[in-house]
């Protein structure tokens, strides 16, 4: 609670404010669907050869970063060439599921639909820890390899 120092008066919060627009609660559930399906798209119809470099990482120590190789690897699933995308990056397929998985449940959260809990024991912390923890080790494992 938000008092501005009169006893008694309250300043709207965030979930004030929240609660009393709806069409803002309606753009802030439907932006990660927005986002997703925008990944999911560029996927398939730029060709990442056509873009700059913008991995920063990349820039400033010459080595790629952990997710080298994501965007030209969703491109090739995009576009039906499997083998080739496993060429750009190990984990493409997984990441890639991951994408459309968020994808349909963000498009389900903007339909009004209530999904189940599909992994009711973990919490979004302990996913994004473990998927960070996986990329870093191969992220390590592929520098390893490409240094020796």
């Amino acid at each position: 609670m938000i008092i501005d120092g009169r006893l008694g008066t309250r300043q709207p919060g965030i979930v004030d404010i929240l609660d009393k627009n709806k069409a803002l609660r309606g753009a802030l559930r439907a932006a990660p669907a927005f986002a997703l399906g925008a990944v999911l798209v560029a996927g398939r119809f730029i060709n990442p050869d056509s873009l700059p470099g913008v991995c920063i990482f990349r820039w400033i120590t010459g080595l790629p970063c952990m997710f080298c190789g994501l965007t030209h690897a969703f491109h090739a699933i995009s576009l039906g060439h499997f083998a080739e995308a496993l060429t750009y990056h190990p984990l493409a397929f997984p990441a890639y599921g991951l994408v459309v998985f968020h994808f349909l449940l963000a498009c389900l959260r903007v339909l009004g639909g209530k999904h189940p809990r599909l992994l009711p024991a973990l919490t979004v912390q302990a996913m994004l820890t473990a998927t960070f923890v996986f990329f870093s080790f191969v992220w390590i494992l592929r520098l390893v390899l490409s240094l020796s």
